[in-house]
Formats: C-alpha cells, structure tokens, sequence
C-alpha cells in the first residue's frame, strides 16, 4: 500500500493493510500467508511511523489471525498445529482469552514438549493432570515454576507434599502470597537452613536467597516480626557475604518497600554494627520524608552528591527544592559548572569518525535528574542536545545520553561536563551499571573487506578486549553476561554454516543482515548497522563510569579498532600486523601485544590497555563470561610473559 512509501504509516493505515490482507487469507494456505505477512511487516517496519512500535504492529497481525481462526471452520488437528507452532509467541503480545481457550480444549492432544510450555497457561486442574502425569519427566524448577502459577494456595500446598522441594523452591513458589502464616513458616524454615548448612556462597545461590527471601520478607506486616527475622538473618556470616556481594537485591528490594523511615534508619544501624558493608546510594530510594532523610544524614556517612540525590527523592516539588537549596551546594554548582572552561584535549582519531554514548547511573531518579538538570540553565549552550532518560535496568537510577559527538576538544569538553556533573549531583555507576559507546558505521563506508576485518580482530581477541574494556583492576559489572554477552561464537556460525559469501561485495547486505540478528545485548552489537538514521555499531563491554579519563579511553580503545579494521588492506604494514594477530601459537601475553601492536602508534597508548589486562588477566570471572575461541594458548610459556 502507497503509505509504506513515505515513512509514515499510522497505525489506523496498519490495521487497515492487516485486516485487508488477512481476509483474502486462503484456508488452505492461511499458515504460510500468515508467514508471510509477518515477514512483509518486518521489512517494512523502517517505513513505519516511530509512533507504532513493532510489537503493538505485531499484536494487531496476532489478534487478526486468531479472529480469523476463530471465524473460520478450521479443523481441531489444524488448531493443534497452530498452538504448536505460535502459542508461546502469541502469549508475549496478546490477551486473547479465546486463545487460552482453544489451548485448554486442546491441551491433552499436545506434544509433550508443547504441554510443558503451555501448562503455564491452561486451567489449575490441568496444571495438576500434567504435574501427576509427568513429575518424574521434568525437573524440580520447571515444576517450582508450574506450581507457583496455581492460585489456590491449598493446592499449591498439596503440590509441595508431594515432591522433594526444599525451602528454597518452596520460597520461589510462595514469593507472591500475601499469607502471613505461611510466610512467617517458610522464613523461619529459610534461617534454620542458612545456619545449618551455611549454604549459598556462589552468585546463583545468593541470587536466589537474597531476591526471595526477602521478597517474602518485606509482605511482613507486624514490625517486631520483621525486626526478629531481619537481624537472625544478617547475624550469619554467609548472609553477610550475600548481602555485601549483591546489595541491590537486598537492599532496593526489601528496605525499598518499608514504608517506615525509622524501621529503615534502625535496620541500616544494625547492619552496620554487624560489619556489612554497603554503598550509600544503594539505599538512597529507601529514605522517603524529609525527618528521615535528615536522621540518616546526622547517623551516616553522607558525601555531598549523596545529599543532593537524597534531597531528590522528596516527592513535595517545593519542599523538595527549598530543601536543595538550603541543605547543598547545589546553587554553588549550578552556577559555576555550566561556565567552568574545560580544559579539554581532542582524542587522536579521525573526525569523520561519530561517536555516541551512554552512561548508566543510580542514586537519582531519572524524573529528579532532569530537574538538576534545568537548573543548569543549558538550553543556549553546546550541552543543550544531552538527554536524560529512564532505563529498564536500573532500579533508582538515570541514563544520560550524548547527541553525535566526535573527536574533537568541543565534543570531550561535553564530555568532561557530564562526568562532573554526574559526580557533583550523587550519580553513581554502581557494580550494576554499563557504560555503552555508539561509533557511527558510515566510517566504514559500507566496505565488505573493513566489516571483515573487524569480525576477524574480534574473534580472534574478544577476550582480551574483556579484560581492556575497564579501568584498571576493575572487573566486569555482574550483569555483563546479560547486556554484553560474547559474540564470538555467533560471527563464527554466520561463516561456518555457509550463508555468507563474502568473496564478493556485492555480499555485504547479506552479512549485514545476519549480523544483525546477533542479538542487542552482546559485547558488540549489530543491531543499528543497517539503520540509515543511527547506523552504528555499539561497543557494550564497559562498565558504567563517571570518570571522563576512562569514558575517553574506551572511546579510543574502540575507535582505534575502527580506524585500523578500514586500514589494513591499504596498509603493507598494518597488514602484517593483522596477519600475525592471527597466530594461535602463542600465550594470551603474546597475543595481548600482538592486538596493542596492531591498534596503537605508540607505547604510551599502548601501556594504558596493557595495565587494564594485566590488573585482571588472571580473573576467574572471564572464564564465565568469555567463549573459549582457542586463539591462543591458556599455560604461559616460560619466561615469555611480557612485564613492561
């Protein structure tokens, strides 16, 4: 249709177009039509109005075809077929009750497999059918998970009976009941188990402890009944090192929904005279009234920034800013930070090369931060273009986002300005935090032989640019595994599978567009390659930071990976370089400057990325996180590890 043409396609102009082609649907043919019009939206989703999402587009096409079905004599084993191949995808954008329905009727008629992904959704006694027919063919968390969608509690308790659930599955199924006994019962049992077996020192296991424990925890409505728990359960010394590894589950979770500031203020106290350790602005959100968040001031340690991110969470406007205003220096700041001439030096890269980026932050509530902000007066000045936005990852925090930058001195002063303002007004870049750099594509010129050697120099030193992405003895945040996770294997199946030719140039969309299906969150990310508005590729592996120093480092780290990969083939130099990176007869050392070698002009660009990976090389957490490419050799030679 012609409104696919100018970009602006509505979402009345959406459901028209659906409803048309839907209706011509053949019974016959009505799968693979339905196929097909889904992929006909996808390649048209950049024609779209930015008004209509993808996914409400993609409901409109769902809700049309199970109209379709139901309006249609289709036959129940087509049905069948139907929830087999679509129900779990439907389920993500849809409501449809009939939907559900035709699932129930159908239920017993399922594969195996289909059961265990639809019994979520079907009737309570068919959950208990399919827990009784299958509980020796399914494990104990898929059972955990079945179970703790049955709303009768009874039943849920038979269930348990029935099965060899520890304390901690009983936890995970009860975490949203509003049971006071069950939930004192379940807790008391949780603390006797701590004790006994002094369990969860791993990650995993703290996760579990720390998110449903005290899920079940904050329900507690008798405050004395909460004070007993709370303080036989920080007493233990495994808790301890649970709660000091991942604050934010303990501390955002469960002193973030007492209402009480004094029960929050006393809590902390006890905390602290049992040695535990924790960030201040993890517990910022925790402090709602301004008598509460003046105790916590005159009872802890407070910096200055801290009090301007605890003054933000008053909710009153004015009180909020008379607050501010007598109780920080935040007029002092506001004056003086948008005038204070940077001293700012350009980075050593090409200025056609673009550069966004992306600093993830807590302690003040996005909402709070743009009012700082305004204070700032920015609106006639060079910072003007920055936003400040919420980000689904943080839990009391703020994302501020750059607009096209480059190498310049202007760009880094706003760059400069940013860190510091972050720093003066309590955003912190916790352990939680990511730091991402957008570099725009263009650079590349849409050229197959630079976008190869990039893949190339990625796959062959991932690993190594895990261990240069922070500063030095900073390890990767704890969520990297989840918002960066390795691509080296997923560039490797693009080539091993045969669907790229990339002998010829003319194959450079192809390789594009499988790239692009490597996935958002991966330490280098595709995903804005073939978008003409914001073609980008983005460099996910950093932590967040506030600190201008290290945001220009990784900017240069990832930038000179850029300027070299466009290079190479031009370079007889570069090109030898390249061709030795490709050795995987040597030590992760040798292999280490090999890349330095090949990325920078000089030793002391190269010292500052050398310091990075040698403060962490030995880490055991990147045998976690990082794909064992075999690139080169894990046992050091002997007398072969470079120390400069």
């Amino acid at each position: 249709m012609r409104f696919f043409l100018n970009g602006m396609a509505t979402k009345e102009d959406i459901i028209l177009y659906i409803k048309e082609r839907v209706r011509n649907f053949s019974l016959k043919k009505y799968r693979m039509e339905f196929e097909i019009l889904k992929s006909d939206l996808n390649r048209k989703r950049r024609a779209i109005s930015r008004e209509v999402s993808f996914e409400e587009m993609y409901k409109i096409l769902i809700n049309e075809f199970i109209d379709f079905i139901e309006n249609n004599e289709i036959p129940d084993n087509q049905k069948k077929e139907i929830v087999e191949d679509y129900f779990l995808l439907w389920i993500n954008y849809t409501d449809n009750k009939n939907l559900i329905k035709m699932a129930d009727s159908i239920f017993s008629n399922l594969s195996f497999h289909t059961k265990l992904n639809v019994v979520k959704f079907v009737s309570e006694d068919k959950k208990i059918e399919f827990l009784e027919e299958y509980h020796d063919y399914i494990d104990i968390w898929e059972r955990t998970e079945i179970i703790k969608t049955i709303k009768d509690e009874e039943k849920k308790l038979e269930e348990i009976n029935k099965g060899d659930y520890t304390i901690y599955h009983k936890m995970r199924i009860f975490s949203n009941s509003n049971n006071q006994k069950v939930i004192k019962k379940l807790l008391k049992e949780a603390l006797d188990s701590i004790r006994d077996n002094n369990k969860f020192r791993n990650y995993e296991d703290n996760y579990i402890i720390t998110s449903d424990f005290v899920r079940l925890l904050e329900k507690i409505e008798d405050i004395d009944d909460v004070k007993e728990i709370f303080n036989e359960y920080i007493e233990n010394e495994s808790v301890k090192e649970c709660i000091e590894f991942n604050p934010e589950y303990f501390i955002d979770e469960f002193l973030g929904a007492i209402e009480d500031d004094k029960l929050v203020i006393e809590l902390i106290g006890e905390m602290k005279k049992q040695g535990i350790e924790f960030c201040t602005s993890d517990i910022i959100a925790s402090i709602k009234s301004i008598e509460g968040i003046e105790e916590f001031i005159k009872r802890f340690d407070v910096k200055e920034g801290q009090k301007i991110a605890l003054g933000c969470a008053i909710d009153n406007k004015r009180e909020r800013k008379e607050w501010l205003d007598k109780n920080t220096n935040i007029k002092k700041i506001a004056k003086k930070l948008p005038k204070k001439q940077f001293d700012s030096e350009p980075l050593n890269l090409p200025k056609k090369l673009t550069i966004g980026l992306e600093f993830e932050t807590e302690g003040v509530y996005y909402k709070r931060a743009r009012e700082l902000l305004k204070r700032f007066k920015l609106k006639d000045t060079i910072y003007k273009n920055w936003k400040v936005v919420g980000d689904g990852s943080l839990t009391n925090g703020t994302e501020i986002i750059s607009p096209i930058l480059d190498s310049s001195a202007e760009s880094m002063k706003q760059v400069d300005f940013f860190c510091k303002f972050m720093q003066e007004t309590g955003m912190n870049a916790e352990n939680t935090c990511g730091g991402h750099i957008h570099l725009g594509a263009d650079y590349l010129e849409d050229n197959l032989s630079s976008l190869e050697n990039l893949l190339e120099i990625w796959t062959e030193t991932e690993e190594l640019f895990y261990k240069m992405s922070n500063d030095v003895g900073e390890l990767p945040r704890k969520s990297i595994n989840t918002y960066a996770s390795n691509q080296t294997q997923n560039i490797e199946e693009i080539f091993s599978d045969g669907s790229v030719n990339i002998d010829s140039d003319s194959k450079y969309e192809d390789l594009v567009r499988e790239l692009e299906f490597t996935g958002k969150f991966s330490a280098i990310s595709f995903e804005n390659l073939n978008y003409e508005s914001q073609k980008t590729i983005e460099f996910r592996l950093s932590n967040g930071t506030t600190d201008a120093r290290v945001e220009k480092e990784n900017i240069f780290l990832y930038g000179r990976l850029l300027v070299v990969c466009k290079k190479i083939n031009k370079d007889k130099e570069l090109y030898k370089k390249f061709q030795k990176l490709k050795d995987h007869n040597v030590t992760e050392a040798e292999k280490e400057e090999r890349l330095l070698d090949l990325l920078f002009d000089n030793e002391n660009e190269k010292q500052i990325y050398r310091n990075r990976w040698k403060s962490v090389k030995d880490n055991e957490i990147f045998d976690k996180i990082c794909y064992d490419a075999g690139t080169f050799i894990r046992e050091e030679k002997d007398s072969n590890d470079i120390d400069r």
